[in-house]
């Protein structure tokens, strides 16, 4: 279990008796340990460049990344995640720089070669 998804369950045994935090708790946790699943297997199948590639993305590119995949505009990815446009937009070229892809269609195919997706 990462480091993250440590700290998710403890909350969830901290939510105690409130059913519906613990129920948005667990979601994160598995959400999070599907996330550590995916940049573990990148970077078995990659080597060294997939492990390089799924520790340089954060947390918050790789969601605006899975949105993308969705066929997210910035607007939905934004609205989605209560971030700005021009957020999203920065996110954005981070991980197309990070993924060596010019466009957002390349950022998702390399992406899925790598495991991340």
């Amino acid at each position: 279990m990462s480091e993250i998804g440590s700290g998710v369950a403890e909350l969830v045994v901290r939510a105690g008796g409130d059913p519906e935090l613990r129920a948005r708790l667990i979601r994160l946790q598995r959400h999070t340990e599907n996330a550590t699943a995916a940049l573990q297997a990148a970077r078995r199948a990659d080597g060294d460049r997939g492990e390089d590639i799924a520790d340089a993305l954060t947390p918050r590119e790789y969601d605006v990344l899975r949105l993308v995949a969705t066929g997210g505009t910035n607007g939905e990815i934004g609205a989605r995640l209560g971030l700005s446009n021009n957020t999203v937009k920065s996110y954005l070229r981070a991980v197309m720089q990070k993924l060596q892809a010019r466009n957002r269609a390349q950022a998702v195919a390399n992406a899925r070669r790598h495991g991340l997706l």
